[in-house]
């Protein structure tokens, strides 16, 4: 039996098209030749010039996005008409960033569909679902709802946690 050859255009041809992704590219006649210039002056071939003009590009307005959204919540403030929930405390002096281990469970436990929409866009799922494992600030309804939500489970809760150890749900 005669052994199998090794075919490296094949190989070559499925690595590419695993890892990479490939279009086409039509410019204005002599643009081709300028292009060639440039990746001469920088002694790199076109597809290498082309591919760090794009990623540049890219990686620009993903910074210009960040720096919009950076910016959006440094300066989020919560809602004055929200101010009622927090009732026992100095609401002008709450940071939503700070103080997030009150706030989500304060607005879970007495907040309506309002509250819920501005606080699902204020916080991500991930800052929700670590304020839900730590804080024992919560009440057996939003509790439950949370671990049904994200799927958590209630030994890995510290409302549960606490519930179990003082045999109450009152938040200590």
């Amino acid at each position: 039996m005669k052994p199998e050859s090794f075919d490296a255009v094949a190989y070559k041809n499925s690595y590419t098209n695993e890892h990479y992704d490939r279009f086409s590219l039509i410019l204005p006649k002599g643009s081709k030749r300028e292009l060639q210039a440039i990746a001469a002056r920088q002694n790199q071939s076109m597809n290498a010039v082309i591919t760090t003009a794009l990623t540049d590009m890219i990686n620009k307005e993903q910074q210009k996005r960040m720096r919009r959204l950076l910016h959006y919540k440094e300066n989020l403030r919560i809602p004055q008409e929200f101010k009622v929930l927090f009732w026992d405390t100095s609401f002008d002096k709450l940071d939503i960033h700070e103080n997030a281990r009150y706030i989500i469970p304060r607005l879970y436990m007495l907040g309506d569909a309002k509250e819920m929409y501005w606080l699902h866009k204020t916080y991500s799922d991930k800052e929700i679902m670590d304020v839900a494992r730590k804080s024992r600030g919560f009440d057996d309804v939003s509790a439950n709802y949370l671990s049904q939500k994200y799927s958590i489970d209630r030994k890995d809760m510290a409302y549960y946690i606490n519930k179990e150890k003082t045999g109450s749900s009152f938040r200590r």
